[in-house]
């Protein structure tokens, strides 16, 4: 392997690796090696490595060979070979042949019979192997060619050989600069010999190497040391949409949308890098490098959308892991080598059903195909290689989303350029070249939107496979994810490896980058300060992205799920408590929305739900144009295997209609616009999770992974915090990031992390330590709206024994009372033991019957309840109370400051906003008065039920006035009711562009709270001593 390598010193070397297939049967593999090294030395004095290394199993049939000298220093690639080869001649006239390589390529030997033959190659992509024994040519599995081909050994004077080569698709420029050659007699094969014998072209996906013009980002050199490359977080939309947003939060007045997805395409999106076979790790190198048949196009991609000025510096806000992570996400790969887990990942109904583990790749599958071009196929190659560069969605399907950004960059900057001006800055292009001027006059202007997204890769998949295939091109290669709710690694079914450049992740992608592409300068122009997480997920849900305004009809409801009746109850409105029995039948279209008020119509083209309109919108002809230009320019940059444009342009439209036909049944599989819910609803709560420890460390980490996308762990969403309850260990302190909660749970270690053991009774001695905590930070910030808190219990493998029963009853009627918000659900299969301790609390303590839910379910699935529990979640409202006491401070008018009885919030369309007021806020008040008021944003309309239902609509700026005499005027608050409001949008003008808003077209407005009674318990004093007293009493009756 040529590798530059820098020492700590600053010292340059250049290191060679052979590779030798040795006949000396009858010498131990010791004395080899020893042999070997005496030999290099003596030619290498100053050489600062020399090794040798027995690679065939001990057999001493292979060496790996590694030189580290100045001397290679400025020396062209093939005299560094010849240096090699001539130093151990004496060796070669004993051994089967030579093999000389200077990249991390795919190698295998070619057999005929007993001859085996090997050679070196420069272009690190393909294998020729001469058999001078005629008889040899007859075998009905290869092509014979019908007269000896002269091969000239070189670049030189090869016009004449170009032309008889061509013929038979085979670019002699790129596939015959072959060094030295042996065959078993150890005869060397002159340069200037006439060889008779068979062309085998072998494409090899691993085509890795080092390139002068793309490589492995130095910042992100570290995603490929140790065990960076596994992922740790879910490959899904909801991931990558957190990695934008933190890079957006973190400059929120100097980038744009267009400086957002240049940044991404230009520092962290690198496709095609895949592992390098029998290459260590070591301080100076990783065993990765990038696939140069798809760094061909990306480099394009790369060259025809400039980077910005001053790119974003991602390593100045991301978290090494996250750094990684996003590059992962957005780069585009196929990783074909075997991993060894064959029998474990790939899916039994499979093309092939061996298994492929241990296979050397001196096994061989040779495919002739019509052209006469003859493929080696190794078996070495993974039968359900990795996909990586796609994430998840659960309406849109999986897709790519590097080639969604890289349009989106594309359309925002769009050029329609000369293709010789697009290359004119390229150092390995020769603009002098005959080749490249008629290039340049048969491709003429290109548009680098289409190179940029589906053009691209159709352009790839003619390029590539024209050459063996001809017409009969292959598209939409299918994937399947290793787990669908929480998705990690993502597979490929086997089938022909070389038509791996368009995957069904890759359709999906194409269409949607065509037509965010098409459209993104046109939103931009609309909405100025659009940023690109709300541009994808808007794109990528119901709501779609939005006109110059929006109107929305609504049915009058104030509750999620409630149907049409607009006398419903509301959120969780008092009453028996809710019994649920977990069918356990799969995962529905969503568990994470709301179900209700599905619309007949959607007339617009901004959401992925229309994309099989998008697709019949599309332009077949234009399509073809346009891939049949990008392929040729691939094919001129190469390395594919030349063709004529006879061959080349029917395989490029072939490849369009493919497109087409494969694109429309991905779509028939798709949910379409009138069956996907309306509702954007989702939960909005502060959870605090108590999981048993039935589970192991992977089960634990889906279930986290799961439950935080169901209630959107989000700047804009939900909390989420994590106690192992068998010791009470946080195992995830309070966030809004899923991938914070990832990486904690990465770290998470220690001897009791996954004991078998449940205590709910000091699970919720924990419990009460961190809402004191958080009660202290609110009573600072002084928020008079706060997210329901939320303890969700799972315990379906341990039971309450009698002592832990007692004490988590004590705490409750104790400690828990000064928490009167919070809201508990039950995940059990001991219904009975949980049913007993609620009814219980019920009598000593201020939980209400609407304040806790019991949900059967002893399958540790977690689809066979999530749907269950996100119900639940989605119903329960915002809390709205006075933080402190102190009447002066919380109303006082004209400071500057805002008021502590205030706040904002946001809300859009087919989305309420729900908020309670708790009896205990209410008690001896005579008089409550809210007060709803736009600003300017748009129209929504407020409704308040209490008893009856009060709705009133705003005007852009007009105030609402809800007056409430004497809300709760009993000694006891378990006889008064709960206050709700909902707050639905009517219209709005497309002005939210603060940081707070999640979309564009929310509409922003305040609420005011007038003379709120003081609340009486916990939830709005600091932790005051003698609860500190409590708690360490009960802490300590519980030995923790």
């Amino acid at each position: 392997m040529l590798r530059n390598i820098v020492q700590p010193g600053g010292r340059r070397f250049i290191s060679l690796l052979s590779k030798v297939w040795s006949g000396q049967q009858g010498r131990t593999v010791k004395y080899t090696e020893s042999d070997l090294i005496d030999t290099l030395r003596s030619k290498f004095p100053q050489a600062a490595v020399i090794s040798v290394e027995d690679v065939s199993g001990g057999c001493g049939a292979m060496f790996q060979i590694s030189v580290e000298s100045e001397e290679f220093k400025g020396v062209p690639i093939v005299k560094q070979h010849r240096m090699i080869t001539e130093t151990l001649k004496d060796h070669i006239k004993d051994m089967h042949g030579l093999r000389i390589h200077t990249s991390c390529s795919h190698e295998f030997p070619v057999s005929f019979g007993e001859l085996r033959f090997a050679a070196a190659t420069i272009d690190w992509r393909s294998v020729l192997s001469v058999a001078r024994n005629p008889a040899y040519r007859k075998d009905s599995v290869l092509t014979k060619l019908k007269e000896p081909l002269p091969l000239h050994w070189g670049d030189k004077k090869a016009s004449g050989i170009q032309r008889r080569v061509r013929k038979r698709s085979i670019h002699p420029t790129n596939h015959f600069a072959i060094d030295e050659m042996t065959d078993t007699r150890g005869k060397m094969l002159r340069k200037r010999g006439m060889l008779h014998g068979i062309i085998l072209i072998a494409t090899i996906v691993a085509v890795i190497g080092p390139s002068s013009s793309l490589k492995i980002y130095e910042h992100l050199t570290d995603c490929y040391r140790r065990n960076n490359t596994e992922p740790w977080a879910p490959s899904s939309l909801h991931i990558l949409l957190e990695l934008i947003r933190k890079v957006e939060e973190a400059y929120p007045t100097s980038i744009n949308m267009r400086m957002m997805a240049v940044s991404i395409l230009h520092g962290l999106r690198i496709d095609g890098i895949q592992k390098a076979p029998g290459v260590h790790e070591t301080e100076y190198t990783i065993p990765y490098g990038v696939n140069k048949m798809m760094a061909s196009k990306f480099k394009l991609i790369l060259d025809s959308v400039s980077n910005t000025p001053n790119p974003i510096n991602f390593t100045e806000v991301l978290t090494p892991l996250e750094l990684c992570t996003f590059h992962r996400l957005v780069s585009s790969t196929v990783e074909p080598s075997l991993r060894g887990d064959e029998s474990k990942t790939c899916s039994p109904n499979l093309s092939t059903s061996a298994d492929g583990q241990g296979v050397q790749c001196l096994n061989q599958k040779v495919v002739t195909f019509p052209n006469g071009v003859v493929q080696v196929t190794p078996q070495g190659i993974s039968r359900c290689p990795e996909e990586k560069g796609v994430v998840r969605t659960f309406q849109y399907g999986s897709l790519s989303p590097g080639s969604v950004i890289g349009a989106i960059a594309a359309g925002l900057q769009p050029q329609q350029v000369p293709i010789e001006y697009l290359l004119q800055d390229r150092n390995d292009v020769d603009k002098n070249t005959e080749k490249f001027r008629r290039v340049a006059n048969q491709v003429g202007y290109v548009d680098n939107l289409f190179i940029a997204g589906i053009v691209g890769d159709l352009a790839e998949v003619c390029a590539q496979q024209a050459p063996y295939r001809g017409e009969n091109v292959s598209v939409g290669f299918t994937g399947y994810w290793d787990d669908m709710q929480h998705p990690m690694t993502r597979y490929l079914v086997n089938g022909d490896y070389n038509s791996w450049q368009l995957t069904d992740s890759e359709i999906l992608a194409g269409l949607d980058s065509y037509h965010l592409g098409k459209y993104v300068n046109s939103w931009v122009k609309r909405m100025p300060m659009l940023r690109l997480s709300q541009l994808l997920e808007m794109y990528y849900s119901s709501r779609g992205i939005p006109g110059s305004s929006v109107n929305t009809f609504r049915k009058p409801a104030l509750a999620p799920d409630s149907g049409t009746d607009a006398t419903v109850e509301t959120p969780l409105q008092k009453g028996p408590y809710l019994h649920m029995q977990s069918a356990g039948d799969g995962l529905p279209n969503s568990p994470y929305l709301d179900g209700t008020d599905i619309e007949d119509s959607f007339d617009s083209l901004d959401s992925a739900c229309e994309r099989e309109r998008m697709l019949e919108r599309m332009s077949i002809h234009i399509l073809k144009n346009q891939t049949g230009k990008w392929a040729q320019v691939l094919q001129f940059l190469g390395p594919m295997v030349a063709v004529e444009e006879t061959v080349l342009l029917p395989a490029c439209y072939n490849a369009v209609d493919r497109f087409f036909t494969e694109a429309r049944t991905l779509l028939s599989r798709l949910p379409s616009c009138k069956n996907i819910p309306t509702s954007n609803r989702r939960a909005n709560v502060d959870l605090t999770m108590i999981l048993d420890t039935t589970r192991d460390e992977v089960q634990t980490r889906k279930l986290i992974g799961v439950i935080s996308e169901l209630i959107d762990v989000s700047t804009y969403g939900s909390y989420i915090s994590v106690i192992n309850g068998g010791t009470s260990d946080v195992v995830v302190s309070r966030t809004n990031s899923v991938l914070r909660a990832m990486q904690e749970l990465r770290y998470f270690s220690g001897e009791r992390r996954y004991t078998s053991s449940f205590s709910l009774s000091t699970s919720l001695s924990k419990v009460v330590q961190m809402f004191s905590t958080y009660n202290n930070e609110m009573a600072e910030n002084a928020s008079v709206c706060q997210r329901a808190r939320v303890v969700l219990v799972v315990s379906q493998g341990q039971k309450i024994t009698d002592d832990d029963f007692k004490n988590a009853e004590w705490l409750f009627s104790g400690s828990l009372q000064q928490f009167r918000n919070v809201y508990y659900v039950f995940v059990t299969n001991d219904h009975k033991a949980f049913e007993a301790l609620m009814q219980s609390v019920m009598q000593t303590s201020y939980v209400l019957p609407n304040q806790y839910t019991i949900i059967d379910s002893s399958d540790l699935e977690p689809k066979t309840f999530l749907s269950d529990v996100g119900k639940i979640l989605r119903k329960i409202p915002k809390q709205l109370f006075v933080p402190t006491c102190d009447e002066v401070n919380s109303q006082t008018e004209n400071t500057g400051a805002p008021k502590r009885n205030q706040f904002e919030d946001y809300v859009g369309p087919n989305q309420a906003n729900y908020y309670s007021i708790n009896p205990t806020h209410l008690r001896n008040v005579s008089e409550l008065r809210i007060q709803f008021e736009g600003v300017g944003y748009g129209t929504f309309t407020v409704c308040m039920v209490q008893g009856v239902n009060q709705c009133q609509s705003t005007a852009i700026l007009e105030v609402l006035l809800f007056n409430i005499s004497q809300p709760c005027q009993s000694d006891d608050v378990k006889t008064c009711s709960d206050i709700n409001f909902s707050v639905e949008l009517d219209s709005s003008n497309i002005r939210c562009t603060e940081a707070d808003c999640r979309y564009p077209d929310q509409v922003r407005y305040l609420v005011t709270l007038h003379n709120m009674g003081c609340s009486t318990d916990g939830a709005s004093r600091p932790f005051n001593c003698a609860v500190f007293l409590l708690l360490a009493l009960v802490m300590l009756l519980l030995n923790v």
